[in-house]
């Protein structure tokens, strides 16, 4: 059964959860707040989800191991300053919405916790724009996008390379109607961590947190993954940016509280999970970089490519080779080292403010701290070299 499935296995896909017959499955968040699979008395014995859950690993996978690559941004200056980084995304799901079909992706909802939805009109796009850098609430919508595809409507879904994996065994076939966008994705947070982090800044500021700009650009985007705009409920915004950003720094610093299964991601490198990847092209040729966001384009198979070349007249796009994806994506192809003092960070979110708990966690002596930095310029040395001997010899 799934609810045996070992921490380090399970994603939080939530396909088992939308597969069961007798609606048997809940998603139960644990300690750290990711979310569970837990089967209830309903469950009739079909082992229909473990049939699931084993399908996201073990299914047949024909996408390019070499992917067609393409740094790209959007022809809209406004679309592509709202963006995370180009604006790729936005300008293949409004092609979408403009055939009548729909986009599923992340969105913020009650209490800014973050949870897939489903849009069809270009008015509601800019509420899945952006990175959310927490991870999402699947719920129902695995049995939506069923639905429509049924209905012979067309469905863009974007998520992690896990929830796309999760979608397809969910499915149990591919469909033509179907289009699916994944990232390189370096780890998901725990909403238990993000949500303390909001708390803290409500409780400092006495307010109601409205809205999160994770990576924004007021100061270019390569300094927008330390750089997060918080607007409150009255309109007033503070903007959190390097050490003040105590959020990114727990997640991009100390790995802090990423999800057990990202340690040993199974979805990692070539061949992707979906027919289209996006993320930053970090590292791209000067010529390319005007520091205000592109996107890297991989195109997985012959359908990313026929959709990605209707979204063609609105983007800027150079051909660039795979190699290149290398230098800047450090987490293409390899997990993260998780923090090892995780457990003890989420016992002291239960009583002690974020900001504390972050701190008497991290605390490290001096000479540990320049040995981690050390091992940290070691694995970008490594990365440059095992780029360099890739591009020239």
């Amino acid at each position: 059964m799934v609810n045996q499935v070992r921490k380090s296995e399970c994603t939080g896909c939530s396909a088992c959860f939308n597969g069961c017959p007798t609606k048997a499955i809940k998603m139960v968040p644990d300690c750290m707040g990711f979310c569970y699979p837990v089967i209830g008395d309903e469950c009739i014995g079909c082992y229909k989800c473990n049939i699931i859950c084993n399908a996201r690993i073990n299914r047949t996978n024909l996408n390019l191991a070499t992917p067609r690559t393409y740094a790209a941004w959007s022809k809209n200056s406004e679309i592509r300053y709202t963006s995370t980084s180009g604006g790729a995304f936005s300008e293949i799901a409004a092609v979408v919405l403009d055939k009548g079909g729909y986009v599923i992706g992340a969105q913020y909802g009650k209490h800014n916790s973050v949870e897939h939805a489903v849009v069809s009109k270009a008015n509601d796009l800019l509420k899945i724009r952006q990175s959310k850098y927490v991870q999402s609430n699947i719920g129902d919508s695995f049995t939506h996008i069923r639905n429509l595809l049924v209905e012979h409507k067309h469905v863009l879904f974007c998520g992690t390379p896990c929830q796309v994996a999760g979608l397809y065994a969910f499915l149990g076939k591919d469909f033509d109607n179907l289009v699916t966008i994944d990232f390189i994705c370096r780890g998901v947070n725990s909403p238990k961590a993000f949500q303390a982090w909001i708390s803290e800044i409500e409780a400092k500021n006495r307010k109601q947190v409205k809205n999160i700009w994770f990576k924004y650009k007021a100061d270019g985007w390569k300094k927008s993954p330390r750089c997060t705009k918080v607007t409150f409920e009255d309109g007033i915004e503070i903007i959190y940016s390097q050490e003040k950003n105590l959020y990114m720094e727990g997640y991009l610093t100390y790995n802090l509280y990423m999800r057990p299964s990202c340690g040993e991601c199974k979805f990692k490198g070539t061949p992707r999970q979906a027919d289209i990847t996006l993320a930053d092209f970090w590292k791209v040729d000067r010529e390319l970089d005007d520091d205000c966001g592109t996107s890297m384009v991989l195109l997985n198979n012959e359908k990313g490519q026929k959709l990605f070349d209707k979204v063609a007249p609105r983007l800027n796009i150079h051909k660039k080779s795979f190699e290149d994806i290398y230098q800047g994506n450090l987490y293409f192809d390899k997990s993260v080292v998780l923090y090892q003092d995780s457990e003890r960070f989420f016992k002291l979110l239960d009583s002690k403010p974020f900001s504390e708990a972050l701190k008497i966690v991290t605390h490290r002596p001096f000479l540990e701290r320049i040995n981690i930095k050390m091992k940290k310029y070691q694995t970008r040395l490594y990365r440059f070299l095992k780029h360099f001997v890739r591009k020239n010899c």
